[in-house]
């Protein structure tokens, strides 16, 4: 029973070659389909030093690579952001916004425009009209424990939730230092 044990432990890892380590067969790489006689820990340092001692050289052959490789190299680089035409602007603007809106909170472009289509085009929390953020749209509000999307804010709303935090309880001590002690005697006097 130990013995299977054993032989076990043993056919789940093995001892790189380089740092005599005895590591989980998961921290090796295969090349040509056999596993490798190092760790990836050991491949990774041997790979970075051969890099740096060979600097000059690796150079010297992409600049050769490139001198000989004119026609594949033409219109590989991608056009620049200011070069684009506007209606390649516009698609690239609306992807990266519907993934950024997955991405962080999990909702649609679609999602988004019923939530402030729901909020009349106001602040969940001010409801001034006209308050945007800086791309001109309502940020997204959302719990940053639970991740759940709580509605759309103005920049100063959102800034404020961020600054005073999420806690009831400290915003209940802002709301008491502005309404004041009853007995305070009036600024103005």
């Amino acid at each position: 029973m130990a013995s299977d044990t054993v032989f076990r432990l043993m056919a789940d890892s093995k001892i790189c070659s380089k740092c005599s380590e005895n590591k989980p067969r998961s921290e090796y790489n295969k090349e040509r389909g056999k596993e490798r006689a190092y760790c990836k820990a050991c491949h990774k340092k041997q790979t970075k030093d051969w890099v740096w001692r060979n600097r000059e050289k690796r150079r010297e052959y992409a600049r050769r690579w490139a001198a000989e490789n004119q026609d594949k190299i033409k219109g590989y680089h991608r056009t620049t952001y200011r070069d684009m035409p506007v209606a390649q602007k516009e698609r690239k603007a609306a992807y990266s916004r519907k993934r950024h809106l997955e991405r962080k909170y999990g909702i649609t472009p679609q999602r988004w425009d019923e939530m402030f289509a729901a909020q009349g085009g106001l602040c969940a929390i001010c409801k001034v009209p006209g308050r945007t953020g800086k791309h001109g749209k309502l940020a997204v509000d959302h719990c940053h424990v639970t991740g759940r999307v709580r509605g759309l804010l103005c920049t100063p709303c959102n800034i404020s939730i961020g600054i005073l935090g999420e806690t009831p309880e400290q915003w209940q001590i802002v709301m008491n230092y502005l309404v004041g002690p009853s007995d305070a005697p009036p600024a103005d006097q």
